[in-house]
């Protein structure tokens, strides 16, 4: 999936409660690739994972790259736990190494908790993460990068936009069978995310 790509103009409407991955941008086929509408992965003929504990799966094929993920996931920093702009700020920051964690672990579920229902962009995330998981791979580098993160700024009824120029970088996919695959080249580009408050930050959509 190239993040860069799957960002749209989904923050006009109202978030509300946390995210689901069911829309129409990010559903999947009975073959488990993704929709024309949403982002792909490259695909390969790794075999799928299964059980409650797939996502945190350790490879065991022979000759098979062990997987370069973090220890734990990105936890919450108490700047984005502030209702101000600069806690807006450290939450857009904080979103984007959730998903260079859920790509690089591979695991899924962790989106949904930073986001609201109907958020598109959310639901594409997450949909690329579930089908690493399912095809047992995972970025063996950083595959999101910020390069910069303009000031927030208050919209209407208590919305908030933040603008991050982001690099989709060549960061190559492994597999359990050895085999890599990836993005031939990086793309950069600057987006806004659009946040609200309740009881904490929450996404509820991205737009250029």
């Amino acid at each position: 999936m190239m993040l860069v790509s799957a960002c749209g103009g989904d923050a006009s409407g109202e978030g509300g409660g946390t995210s689901s991955t069911t829309s129409a941008s990010s559903t999947s086929t009975a073959s488990g690739s993704p929709t024309s509408g949403a982002p792909k992965t490259p695909s390969s003929s790794a075999p799928t994972s299964s059980g409650p504990n797939a996502s945190s799966t350790t490879p065991t094929a022979s000759g098979a790259q062990l997987k370069n993920w973090p220890a734990d996931a990105p936890q919450l920093p108490e700047a984005a736990t502030k209702h101000t702009k600069a806690g807006a700020e450290a939450f857009v920051r904080h979103y984007i190494d959730v998903i260079n964690y859920a790509w690089m672990k591979p695991k899924s579920g962790l989106i949904p908790q930073l986001s609201y229902k109907g958020c598109k962009f959310c639901a594409s995330v997450e949909n690329t993460t579930e089908e690493l998981v399912k095809n047992g791979e995972w970025y063996t580098k950083t595959p999101v990068k910020i390069r910069s993160v303009k000031p927030a700024q208050k919209g209407e009824m208590g919305k908030w936009l933040v603008g991050v120029t982001i690099t989709d970088t060549t960061a190559p996919i492994h597999n359990q069978q050895g085999k890599t695959g990836g993005r031939k080249a990086e793309a950069t580009d600057t987006f806004y995310f659009a946040l609200k408050w309740s009881d904490g930050w929450r996404s509820f959509g991205v737009t250029k």
